[in-house]
């Protein structure tokens, strides 16, 4: 479980401030769209992720706060230099985990809110949208073949205590693709503006949804890692060396799970979207660069997560191996 005390002593004010933006930026993403929908206002939804983006930002922020502790943990004494190594980068874990557990959940509940005005709001002369939902199930059933045979080639290598992200990951994109079949449902017949505003709402509940799966995969990476290298701190020295291997298996199963996983949501957002693409305006092209934006900026921040705590990777493994 992710301890609070333990992210607030390694991450710092920046620890605080991610909480605090992923809690409002998740209330914000989770009912502005909800409200865009149903009062058929023509901005685009993606703004709402606004609070989420800065939410990373500071967690990335607070993960470097955590990897300098394990940097000075290295001019320790050498009865306590692995322990104090060990106990740094669980501390950078901790505050990059609480970010992405708050976030992947806000943007799993905001692909919901987004797909909920489609089949009740869906305009003038609404309509059964059979074309969409064609296109979403057909796409949704593809990719859930390209997942299952990708995870079944990797199945000799899964970790024998891979945990319940084997059952939590695929959950979540099980809610994403019945999200963005939801919101296929229905669609106005004679309404243009109301069709392209569909087009959008479509296209940001599947954007969501990706996002939360890809969150919540490397959410479950981080909490291997923090668990291995717990182990690290206390184990015998014949062990420290194993422990941290399973622990990074862990972690890399985890986060190929989560893409694989990724699949049938993305392939059923674009089925759902290619029938009535060519009814898409400039506020939805708009939408679309904003959305694009902020997960180019999110996946900057995922990096740079991943470039801090593989720099303590290298220090422990030094301690660790002879």
């Amino acid at each position: 479980m992710i301890n609070p005390v333990e992210i607030l002593s390694f991450g710092g004010i920046a620890s605080i401030l991610a909480l605090m933006c992923a809690v409002i930026g998740g209330g914000v993403a989770a009912l502005a769209p909800l409200v865009i929908g149903l009062r058929k206002l023509r901005w685009p939804a993606s703004v709402t992720w606004l609070g989420l983006v800065l939410a990373l930002v500071f967690g990335v922020l607070g993960t470097w706060l955590g990897a300098s502790a394990a940097t000075t943990a290295v001019s320790a004494s050498p009865e306590i230099v692995q322990v104090a190594i060990a106990r740094a980068i669980a501390g950078a874990m901790y505050s990059e985990s609480g970010s992405l557990l708050l976030l992947g959940l806000a943007f799993l509940l905001s692909s919901t809110a987004t797909a909920v005005p489609g089949p009740i709001m869906p305009g003038e002369a609404g309509k059964v949208d059979f074309a969409a939902i064609g296109g979403a199930v057909a796409g949704a059933v593809l990719g859930t073949i390209l997942a299952v045979v990708g995870i079944l080639f990797l199945s000799d290598m899964r970790p024998s205590w891979i945990g319940i992200a084997l059952y939590v990951v695929p959950f979540v994109a099980t809610v994403g693709t019945v999200n963005v079949l939801v919101a296929s449902l229905r669609i106005s017949s004679e309404d243009r503006n109301q069709q392209a505003r569909m087009v959008g709402l479509r296209g940001l509940t599947m954007a969501s949804a990706v996002v939360a799966v890809v969150l919540i995969g490397q959410l479950f990476a981080n909490f291997g890692e923090i668990q291995a290298f717990k182990a690290v701190a206390v184990a015998s020295p014949d062990q420290k060396a194993a422990m941290l291997t399973t622990g990074l298996e862990v972690a890399g199963w985890a986060r190929t799970l989560s893409w694989f996983l990724v699949l049938p949501v993305l392939f059923a957002g674009l089925g759902s979207i290619l029938p009535h693409l060519g009814r898409a305006d400039g506020r939805v092209a708009i939408g679309f660069g904003i959305a694009s934006a902020q997960m180019i900026i999110m996946a900057v921040c995922l990096v740079l997560m991943r470039s801090a705590i593989n720099g303590i990777f290298q220090q422990l493994i030094g301690q660790v191996t002879p």
